[in-house]
């Protein structure tokens, strides 16, 4: 499943800022033929000048109008457009009118409105302290945000160890085949000092696999590695705020790590010393059975058990659409994700101790 980043289809404002230039450039150009096929050297000179300094606020504005506009308010892009062409239009109307009078200001008279461009960019970027336009009724869009207001509040009531998103975990009782080969692929988490949050694992296509062993290519672990870097400005993380780390089924065997497993794990652990691989067995029906994370001692991390309402399902969908990209770029055979991005029901499930 993918989703649209908005559900507002509009160029961005970067695109509205080159335009913009580019429509005021033309006519101080236009404004410069004009003033010398009429013998207009005042004008002439004012236009070269224009020209001049517009090229200037190109070069400058350059890293305004390539950075990223994914939190623009599309309600205040759709009037800001409607503003700049009115004034666009009545500008190049009265600047033209005076350089056919021999009026100098006419061309001057264009070069302000060429820093409209990243001017309208950066008004209209809605920035973490910037209120919305009061005039105009938001677009109803769902919140791009990764972790929740207040996460990590709750998982300390719940006192989890170990909390899985119950989307996440739902997805896999649906899509793991629990009389399949083995599986192995990359979980996605975040950390904080007290609990580890599962949300997500990918499986890539394996190199082969048998009933008690599998092998992807470790270039799959980069390639996750650098969607979620790609996507994560977007759904409002740093790039080392989710931590990939290994997992992998066990189907019919149970939950442990195996000799092999250990030795894979101190592999791991010498690029991430806090590493915790994952192993699933999918056929259980206890949570605790199904699933386990374990420490640097080969021990499982507890308490464990799902959780509601700690990841936002609209971050979710855009971090699978960086992933499927990711794959369709490289012409990779598509991976299986498993991620929470459907609304979730429910709350906050009671810890499991043991």
């Amino acid at each position: 499943m993918s989703a649209q980043p908005d559900s507002f289809s509009h160029p961005g404002p970067r695109t509205a800022g080159v335009l913009i230039w580019a429509v005021y450039f033309v006519a101080l150009a236009a404004t410069y033929v004009v003033a010398g096929r009429r013998g207009d050297t005042s004008g002439q000179q004012a236009a070269a000048w224009g020209l001049s300094i517009a090229v200037a606020l190109a070069v400058i504005g350059l890293p305004v109008l390539t950075a990223s506009w994914a939190q623009a308010d599309p309600a205040a892009l759709r009037l800001g457009y409607g503003l700049c062409l009115l004034g666009t239009a009545l500008l190049i109307a009265v600047a033209m009118s005076l350089t056919l009078a021999r009026q100098p200001i006419g061309a001057w008279l264009l070069l302000p409105p060429l820093a409209a461009g990243p001017l309208l960019a950066v008004s209209l970027h809605r920035g973490p302290r910037r209120r919305r336009w009061r005039w105009v009724k938001p677009a109803r869009t769902g919140s791009p945000a990764l972790l929740r207001p207040g996460w990590e509040d709750r998982l300390g009531q719940a006192e989890l160890a170990v909390a899985l998103d119950e989307g996440f975990w739902a997805e896999a009782r649906r899509n793991l085949n629990p009389r399949a080969y083995e599986q192995g692929g990359v979980a996605l988490l975040v950390r904080t000092p007290g609990t580890l949050l599962v949300f997500g694992a990918v499986f890539p296509a394996q190199r082969h696999a048998n009933a008690v062993a599998c092998e992807f290519p470790s270039a799959e672990v980069d390639r996750v590695r650098h969607a979620i870097n790609a996507v994560a400005p977007a759904i409002g993380v740093r790039g080392d705020t989710i931590v990939v780390t290994w997992v992998h089924t066990h189907p019919r065997l149970g939950v442990f790590l195996s000799g092999t497993d250990h030795a894979t794990s101190q592999r791991w652990r010498a690029l991430d010393p806090n590493f915790t691989p994952i192993v699933i067995d999918i056929s259980q029906a206890a949570l605790s059975e199904a699933i386990g994370v374990f420490n640097g001692e080969g021990r499982k991390i507890l308490p464990m058990n799902t959780a509601t309402g700690l990841v936002g399902r609209n971050a979710l969908a855009r971090l699978r659409t960086a992933l499927d990209g990711a794959y369709a770029d490289a012409g990779a055979e598509p991976p299986l994700i498993l991620l929470g991005d459907a609304a979730p029901k429910g709350a906050l499930s009671r810890a499991t101790r043991r």
